[in-house]
């Protein structure tokens, strides 16, 4: 029942009052009565209901409501909170036994009123029962939670073809059915199409990099049953993704269509841009001079930047859905640092084993691709207390994915794609800034041809080494520094397929290389100690064979990231190809500094695209991923070194739709950034331990026993307590 708003929230049974002033955490009946009163005032009151369809709940009433309710709120498990309507009155379930159960006790619910916003929310919190001290904090995702929806985001056929326009943009769709609720998948169509229509007149690039198969990618025009083909493309450059380049005139209409070339499913990426004219890229400059950043000559396609900016012009278009700059008013002409909540973004936040981020000079760095700024291209963008601004124009490509790899104050990056190259940069602890490494300003090209991803790792020698998938072959390269170019390609492992790949780490005295066999339904790893020849590797590994079941697909699936202790123990998280409700989707590999490898630890029986991050001070391992096959949120678990039981309910981190989870390859202490992209933009979360609670030790009162000497005594004293709001109460023990 809902009661009158007027009648005093204190004036209950004696049992009603306790109930409610706990709830709040204090004995209070006045606190009570202004969190009432400020409730009441709240917008939206008079229309604002239940979950459930009921009337709307009064503060003192949340408690009635829940004991009618026949489970805990929406069945969630302890420690999950949702808030009831536009009041934001959250509830959080406390103790484990009352999952499935009704919510009864003095401490069952706690209540708290949260800052009012404009939707009505639901969060996940961390299970009370996890013993994890792993929380997240400054998510930046949307409140509702995101529900994928069912079939491809695109037509089928040419006629149902879905509309995209503008002169630059991305869309990503699924060729399955299913791949939600269960890892299931069935393909619905090998083609999927759309139906641009040319804003403008100019030349303009497709590209289906990012895509998760093997893509054809075919422009076509004319009425529909009577197209003709502009320009189709199969693989563009290294990659087995398409790009094609059209001339378009303005409100002409193009039709594009993605082929599955292999019918594998998976979500498909296209995107699209006005290629710049020549006169506009001998405008803009290839290299700038300014707070003593030394040129670099017009051959390198590097660009170093100390400050960047854009006229005033460009600042009304610099938005990408929800993502808007923040500036100061500024006098006609004159320029500006743009600052972004969320990085605009071209492409995504991909690879799976590959690194985006990473923290040095109190700062936190990413290397992503956008067109929203000027010049386009894939850049270094910094983390500010305003936001994220690009600092350095790493390439003027935006098909290349960036894995990362900070070193001290130098940092090198792989920019993996068509025409992949080795791009270096060093901090300036003087500008706070970054500029190209001083031995050696440009990039060193690297063909890794019929790739899907690369990764790279420096051993205790300085050497470099990049891992990479050329079906059937597992393959490596390495460069010494100041690694001006890489070796061929050495051969670690055969028989892999096209939808397999590797991953790279360092180790204490060598690296290791891990990939997935979808051939054999398993995993593989090899060392390579420091100093050894080249060729030289260690034995072949299966890691955690014995746990391997007979089921669906097998072990394997194109889903690996790497975390190394100091002690040398590697952790891999991985996906199976198993496929089956039930079984395990997610795992983690572990390899001792032994070199026996774990039973297979289960993480989840849904997600995809697992990233790993190990904190040894707080003894905590955590995996995030994307809780279905399509955009949607991000969840994390994490569980103690010693038992790596990762049984517990996963925390939703970052709630929308998102995917390819990002974040830095160093182990981490304190505090870390997680990020991942929706298909406009990126969106993070930072990772911080909790410290342990001080355990506050009773104080007795007062009272008497007597016992005669050598005896036993036995009997209560009082103790008093702290509870609530800090009130001591007595308890007999």
């Amino acid at each position: 029942m809902v009661r009158s708003p007027k009648t005093p929230v204190y004036a209950r049974t004696p049992y009603r009052r306790a109930y409610e002033r706990a709830m709040l955490g204090c004995r209070s009946p006045l606190r009570l009565a202004r969190a009432q009163r400020a409730l009441d005032r709240s917008p939206g009151r008079a229309t604002d209901r239940m979950n459930s369809g009921g009337d709307t709940p009064q503060l003192s009433d949340i408690p009635v409501i829940l004991n009618r309710r026949a489970r805990s709120p929406r069945g969630r498990v302890p420690g999950s909170s949702f808030n009831v309507g536009l009041n934001k009155a959250q509830v959080t379930v406390m103790s484990s036994r009352h999952v499935g159960r009704p919510v009864r006790g003095l401490l069952a619910v706690a209540l708290a009123v949260v800052v009012a916003g404009t939707t009505v929310a639901s969060s996940d919190a961390k299970p009370k029962d996890d013993p994890s001290r792993v929380t997240v904090t400054g998510s930046t995702g949307r409140d509702r939670p995101f529900v994928p929806q069912d079939g491809p985001g695109a037509g089928t056929v040419a006629s149902g073809a879905t509309r995209i326009s503008g002169v630059s943009g991305q869309v990503v769709a699924a060729n399955f059915d299913g791949g939600i609720d269960s890892p299931l998948q069935s393909l619905a169509s090998a083609d999927l199409w759309w139906r641009w229509t040319a804003p403008q007149d100019g030349r303009f690039r497709f590209s289906t990099f990012g895509s998760e198969y093997d893509t054809v990618l075919t422009a076509l025009e004319g009425p529909v049953g009577h197209l003709t083909t502009l320009a189709t493309n199969d693989d563009d450059g290294d990659v087995r993704t398409s790009a094609l380049s059209i001339d378009a005139k303005a409100h002409q209409t193009v039709f594009l269509r993605v082929t599955s070339k292999t019918l594998a499913t998976g979500l498909a990426t296209l995107s699209w841009a006005q290629e710049a004219s020549a006169s506009a890229l001998s405008s803009s400059p290839s290299a700038l001079t300014a707070a003593g950043v030394a040129s670099v000559p017009s051959s390198d396609p590097l660009t170093s930047l100390a400050v960047k900016t854009a006229s005033l012009s460009d600042l009304s278009t610099v938005t990408t859905n929800t993502v808007t700059s923040t500036t100061t008013p500024l006098a006609s002409g004159a320029t500006a640092t743009l600052y972004y909540t969320n990085i605009p973004l071209t492409g995504d936040t991909g690879e799976k084993p590959q690194s985006k981020l990473w923290q040095h000079g109190g700062s936190w760095w990413a290397v992503l691709a956008s067109v929203a700024v000027q010049p386009s291209g894939t850049w270094l963008w910094q983390l500010t207390p305003q936001g994220w601004t690009n600092v350095l124009l790493l390439s003027t490509a935006t098909d290349v994915r960036a894995d990362a790899l900070s070193l001290g104050d130098v940092t090198h990056i792989l920019l993996y794609g068509p025409s992949s190259s080795l791009v270096s940069i060093q901090y300036d602890a003087g500008t706070g800034s970054y500029a190209l490494w001083s031995q050696r300003s440009s990039a060193t090209p690297v063909s890794l041809p019929g790739s899907e991803t690369a990764t790279i790792a420096v051993d205790g020698t300085g050497r470099m080494w990049l891992a990479s998938d050329n079906a059937p072959a597992v393959e490596v390269r390495y460069s010494d520094a100041p690694y001006t170019s890489f070796s061929t390609a050495i051969t670690v492992a055969t028989g892999i397929r096209p939808d397999d790949i590797a991953d790279v780490t360092a180790m204490p005295g060598g690296i290791g290389v891990l990939w997935s066999n979808q051939a054999t339904q398993r995993f593989g790893f090899r060392v390579h100690q420091d100093g050894a020849a080249a060729g030289s590797w260690g034995a072949m590994e299966v890691p955690a064979k014995e746990s391997a079941l007979n089921i669906g697909h097998g072990m394997a699936d194109d889903h690996l990231n790497m975390a190394v202790a100091s002690d040398g123990t590697v952790y891999a998280s991985v996906k199976t190809s198993y496929d089956t409700s039930g079984i395990p989707v997610l795992g983690l590999l572990v390899r001792r500094p032994n070199g026996v490898w774990d039973p297979f630890h289960p993480v989840d029986t849904k997600g995809t695209r697992p990233n790993v991050l190990l904190n040894e001070g707080a003894g905590e391992v955590t995996v995030m991923y994307t809780q279905s096959t399509r955009y949607d949120n991000i969840l994390m678990k994490s569980a103690p070194i010693g038992t790596l039981d990762f049984s517990g309910s996963p925390t939703r981190a970052l709630a929308g739709a998102y995917n390819n989870v990002t974040t830095t390859k160093a182990n981490w202490a304190g505090q870390v950034l997680v990020m991942a992209s929706s298909t406009t933009a990126t969106g993070q979360f930072f990772l911080t331990v909790q410290a342990a609670p001080v355990p506050v030790a009773p104080v007795a009162g007062a009272g008497s026993v007597s016992v005669v000497a050598g005896g036993t005594v036995q009997g209560t004293l009082p103790v008093l307590l702290r509870v609530g709001c800090g009130r001591r109460r007595r308890r007999w023990v």
